[in-house]
């Protein structure tokens, strides 16, 4: 039953058509067995054995850090500046995801009642870890929200920020995206990523990327704040293959010098 159960998950698929991730998969598995261990422990003797001790969990692939360059962050926002009106409130949407690190389903479920003006904070209520956190607005991010506020006609702190479905936010950043001849690496979830770099090249500490991010797992930021191409390019431009190779030279020819 425990390796029917197994199969049962890497089978599923959710809402929208998709299979579980390995990672879900094996959260699942591990909440099953970590019961049995509770079931087993102490005078309760539940049941005689853990059948989902001997299950193995799902190998899960090393997350790819998707983080955008400059010139691709540039490239998507002068396209968006490009389409109009809808351009022009996707590019605030996706500044939003730059300035706060959030998720974009958390920025879609946001309402006016979660944005504090006068403290200059924002709440994220409804996230994936179903654990809420208030996040510091900079001035930019409080200026351009204030002028969305502004040029709203309704406002209800019931009312949402950013008037989009989950998915439509997705299939226009794919748009732009193909327009603008972007590489595959990059994906409306990259605009985290790089705020995550962001704020690492600014000198800011893991543990309040964590806490900015949301992230329950500090691992979870450690992959997400690791060493960016770009932060690695300083250590590449020191090796210098010819003059090394120049400098060997000499020296061969010092030690082939007649005594």
């Amino acid at each position: 039953m425990a390796r029917s159960f197994r199969a049962f998950l890497v089978n599923k698929r959710d809402e929208d058509g998709k299979k579980l991730s390995p990672a879900t998969v094996n959260q699942k598995l591990r909440a099953l067995r970590t019961a049995f261990n509770w079931a087993m422990a102490g005078d309760r003797r539940y049941v005689k054995n853990n059948v989902f001790a001997s299950i193995k969990p799902l190998p899960v692939d090393q997350m790819i850090v998707r983080a955008m360059t400059v010139e691709e962050m540039a490239q998507l926002f002068e396209h968006a500046d490009s389409d109009g009106e809808r351009g022009k409130a996707f590019a605030r949407y996706m500044k939003f995801l730059l300035y706060t690190g959030c998720r974009r389903t958390e920025a879609v479920k946001l309402m006016w009642g979660d944005v504090d003006f006068n403290n200059g904070m924002v709440t994220f209520g409804k996230t994936k870890t179903h654990v809420g956190r208030v996040v510091p607005l900079s001035k930019q991010a409080l200026v351009m929200l204030a002028e969305m506020f502004k040029e709203n006609i309704r406002r209800d702190m019931h009312v949402q920020v950013f008037p989009y479905r989950k998915g439509y936010v997705t299939d226009l950043f794919i748009k732009y995206k193909h327009k603008m001849g972007l590489p595959p690496r990059v994906k409306l979830h990259s605009l985290r990523h790089t705020a995550a770099m962001i704020m690492r090249m600014s000198g800011v500490g893991t543990l309040d990327i964590r806490d900015v991010l949301g992230h329950k797992d500090l691992k979870s930021t450690e992959v997400y704040a690791k060493a960016f191409p770009d932060l690695l390019r300083p250590a590449t431009e020191t090796i210098d293959v010819d003059k090394l190779l120049e400098v060997g030279k000499v020296k061969r020819r010092k030690l082939e010098l007649p005594s």
